[in-house]
């Protein structure tokens, strides 16, 4: 079981976030920030203070949803590709393009030309045509006011990896729902 949670910076409020993997048979480990305090747990029992930095950089890909959420904001353009198909259904396609990618490098979003979803993202690098890596957005519902995907397929270097998201929420998130499991002493420390 994964736990993930995370509030974003608003206000006087701090960004927060904490990940939690549980199962496998090695214990729980833990990546955490609470707004001033950082943390790390290996699944072996104790923990590891992290400056606001290095939290921020192991907590950057914590929410799997921002994948397709953020996509205007990830990319320096975007340009329309013809109509075209993944993977049997009909898509519209963009290559979304960063200033900073090594020449060649793009990504490739798949749209449901219906809904405007994205439905799946490949990336690519140099002249290759075939994606280094792919993820897959399916059972797409609407949540209050957003929309979000129940699952995402993973595909890289011939490993397929599937995430089912059994419960979502967004705010409130009480500020007590990520807290940091150093003292004082430990925090100090860091």
């Amino acid at each position: 079981e994964v736990v993930v949670a995370s509030r974003p910076e608003r206000g006087d409020r701090p960004f927060a976030a904490l990940i939690r993997q549980s199962g496998g048979g090695r214990g729980d480990s833990e990546i955490g920030f609470d707004g001033t305090q950082g943390w790390m747990s290996d699944g072996t029992g104790g923990f590891m203070p992290l400056d606001a930095d290095q939290a921020r950089a192991m907590l950057a890909g914590a929410d799997l949803q921002a994948l397709a959420r953020d996509l205007p904001r990830r990319f320096d353009r975007f340009d329309l590709d013809p109509p075209g198909e993944f993977r049997g259904r009909r898509v519209l396609s963009l290559r979304g393009v960063r200033d900073e990618d090594p020449p060649g490098a793009f990504t490739r979003v798949h749209v449901d030309p219906s809904t405007a979803l994205p439905l799946a993202i490949e990336s690519f690098e140099g002249d290759s045509d075939r994606p280094f890596n792919v993820a897959i957005f399916d059972r797409w519902e609407r949540l209050d006011e957003v929309r979000v995907f129940r699952r995402m397929t993973s595909e890289r270097e011939g490993a397929i990896t599937i995430i089912d998201f059994e419960t979502i929420a967004y705010d409130p998130i009480p500020d007590e729902a990520i807290a940091s499991p150093l003292d004082g002493d430990d925090a100090a420390d860091g």
